[in-house]
Formats: C-alpha cells, structure tokens, sequence
C-alpha cells in the first residue's frame, strides 16, 4: 500500500545521505510485524521544531530542498500523482468551491488561471509535496535541518512546486509574502541547485497553485475537524491566495 511505498523511499532517502528519519530495515524491508500487525523502527531526532523560521534557517531548509531534489529525482516512480498535478487539483477545486461558495469565485477564477500553466515542460522528480515548517526539525542551537518528517504526500511533480508549498508556509508574515524571507529560501536552494529561467517564470503562480491545493485540502477536513475541535481554518489559506494575486 502506499504506507509501505513511503516507508521504503524514505529509507531510499536515508541511504542517499539526506536528513529523514529513516526506518530500520528488516530483511530489506522497512516494516516488521509486531503482534500480529505491521511496524516501522524509526529513530528518534533531536532537535527543535520552528513554526515560523528566520532567514538563515529558511537558507538551510532551501539547501536541503534541493539536495531532495537532486539526490533523490529517480525515486517514487510508482507514486500516485498527487495534487500538485493539476488534472487532480481542479477536481478539488470544484469540490471545494460547491462546499464555501463564500470562497467559490476567487477558487473558479484561479483555476482558470491555473489551467494555462505549464507543468510537463517543468524540471520535475520526487517532492516531498508537503514541506511546511511543522514537517522540519533543525538541530539544536544550529540552522541546520536535522530532519524533514511526513513523506505521506510525497510523489512525482514539478520541483517548483515544493518551493512554492515550502514559501507557503514559511515565507509569510503579517499575512503576507515577505520577500526577505522569500528571498532567503530561494538563496538557500539556488546555491545547490540552480533554479532554471522557466521555474522562475512561474514562482509567482505556483506559489498560488500551493495555496489553491492547501486551501482545497482544509475545506475538505473542515468539517470534521470543526466537530472534534481541532483542525485549521482555510481562512488564513484564502487570505493568502487573495495577497498572491498582484
């Protein structure tokens, strides 16, 4: 199943030398089976957990991004496409427009933005698809990423697109992109791997094509989450697809 996949590329990832917290092999497999169910051995990493990273910590998160990129681009071939791919994105989109019609008009005008974007044409590989902060560990009294958690959404999509759900979720302040912390990011993964003219093209749109995907993802759980108490508003993802229009 796809639990079994991720729990293989993340310890593909492990031997690659890249900072995940990589399952213990039995056998050649990640999983073992403990009373009767299946089991992953993972170990514990220390460090410190940044909701809201500087400059020099979204730097190193860029650089890791793009040895993610670079190192592990062959990886996931069985993957599932994920959201990220648009085909799947505007069936969300429709779904999530039908069930905020408060959000609808914004949702269907940036779909028809969307649809014009290039996507096949674009350097692409494995992505990690889900790279907001919570999903990071740095080293303590360091920037440097100790490990990146959560490879459940993983697949194969347009490298741009993990930079963009990464900026999502922590290149804003006050509501807004922050360039300086933008700026930092794409700094950070240019110096390992060079961000080409095309992907440049489209930072911007990919950026709102993130925060489409995210905002899609949030009114589909808001429900139950509203029951049980917990879960986050879509508002703040709204907010933000507004702010990325100009």
């Amino acid at each position: 199943g796809q639990v079994s996949k991720i729990l293989k590329i993340t310890a593909q990832l492990g031997v690659l030398g890249l900072p995940v917290p990589a399952p213990r092999l039995c056998e050649g497999e990640p999983a073992v089976i403990l009373r009767q169910k299946p089991a992953s051995l993972t170990p514990f990493v220390e460090g410190r957990q940044v909701l809201t990273p500087n400059r020099l910590e979204l730097a190193s998160l860029g650089e890791t991004l793009a040895a993610l990129h670079l190192k592990a681009a062959d990886l996931g071939r069985d993957l599932p496409e994920g959201l990220f791919c648009w085909k799947l994105l505007e069936v969300e989109v429709e779904k999530g427009a039908a069930r905020r019609p408060d959000m609808a008009a914004e949702m269907i005008a940036e779909a028809r933005r969307q649809a014009l974007l290039p996507e096949k044409s674009l350097p692409a590989g494995f992505i990690h698809a889900d790279l907001f902060p919570d999903n990071v560990i740095f080293e303590a009294g360091s920037v440097k990423v100790a490990a990146i958690l959560d490879f459940f959404m993983a697949g194969r999509g347009p490298f741009v697109f993990d930079l963009a759900a990464c900026a999502l979720g922590g290149c804003f302040s006050g509501g807004k992109l922050d360039s300086g912390l933008w700026e930092s990011l794409l700094g950070g993964y240019g110096r390992v791997r060079r961000i080409t003219d095309g992907e440049r093209a489209v930072l911007l749109p990919y950026l709102r094509r993130a925060a489409l995907r995210y905002l899609c993802l949030r009114i589909e759980r808001e429900g139950e989450k509203r029951a049980a108490g917990s879960g986050k508003d879509p508002q703040e993802l709204y907010e933000r697809l507004l702010s990325l229009k100009n």
